[in-house]
């Protein structure tokens, strides 16, 4: 097992209690938004570096503005 393995419960953890904590003061939308968007930027900046032995997709226009209307989504919904 890699060093780094174990790491995924302590952050799976720590998403856990934070959208426990952050459900009240946000709403349930924008917390899944986060999570969702979290989950995409780490995706699109381990697919550009090539960590944990995955293939390199190197970050593209596509890509990038893919993450950004992800973004731009999450502040849409809070606001509204």
């Amino acid at each position: 097992m890699p060093w780094w393995a174990p790491l995924a419960g302590l952050t799976g953890a720590v998403a856990v209690f934070a959208g426990l904590a952050l459900v009240d003061k946000l709403g349930a939308g924008p917390v899944n938004g986060l999570i969702i968007a979290a989950n995409l930027l780490a995706s699109l900046a381990i697919d550009h570096v090539g960590l944990m032995n995955m293939p390199v997709h190197t970050l593209n226009a596509g890509r990038a503005i893919g993450g950004l209307l992800m973004a731009a989504g999450i502040i849409l919904v809070f606001r509204f």
